[in-house]
């Protein structure tokens, strides 16, 4: 493991991912057993793997959604909790009201929120993070359009807009295509 900066805080040349002998499932039935991972920072990896495999579970563990059972998980050298400004996440499916009146500009500028701090309102940069993430995922020309009114797989491009306005450190994306 890296050096640990002064203050307790995430070692500069630590894993972007580091799960050890991590098990995890739900209601007693495990979905991950004794997995163990290393991920340097840059590198782009898929997971593959059936139905009920336990990709999505290695995801929320990772987004500290999930605890482990045993073992242990970090990013960025430190607990997800930790780092969680740092990283963003696109889930399997939203759970979202879809009827709420919510436009694809304002889903994409709630990847900026982390960013502005309680009372702060959006300004210049984010509204340029925001326009680059929607021109990026070709979803610009629908900024105004409600939320509920796209299909399928422009509320996914829509939120993957939101992670990439974000500017994170660590992406962590589940089927994101």
């Amino acid at each position: 493991m890296g050096r640990r900066a002064d203050r307790g805080g995430p070692s500069m040349t630590a894993p972007a991912v580091r799960l050890s002998d991590v098990s995890a499932g739900y209601d007693g039935a495990p979905a991950v057993e004794d997995a163990t991972l290393e991920i340097q920072p840059g590198a782009l990896v898929a997971v593959f793997g059936p139905n009920g495999g336990g990709k999505t579970t290695l995801l929320k563990l990772m987004a500290g959604l999930l605890k482990p059972w045993d073992g242990s998980v970090e990013l960025l050298g430190a607990a997800p909790g930790a780092v969680a400004r740092r990283i963003a996440y696109v889930p399997q499916a939203e759970l979202v009201d879809f009827s709420f009146p919510v436009s694809v500009w304002d889903v994409a500028m709630m990847g900026r929120f982390p960013r502005l701090g309680p009372f702060r309102q959006p300004g210049r940069t984010d509204r340029r993070a925001v326009r680059a993430a929607l021109e990026r995922v070709g979803m610009l020309g629908h900024a105004r359009t409600q939320i509920g009114r796209l299909s399928g797989g422009q509320r996914r491009r829509a939120f993957l807009a939101r992670a990439i306005a974000a500017e994170a450190e660590l992406y962590l994306l589940d089927e994101p295509v």
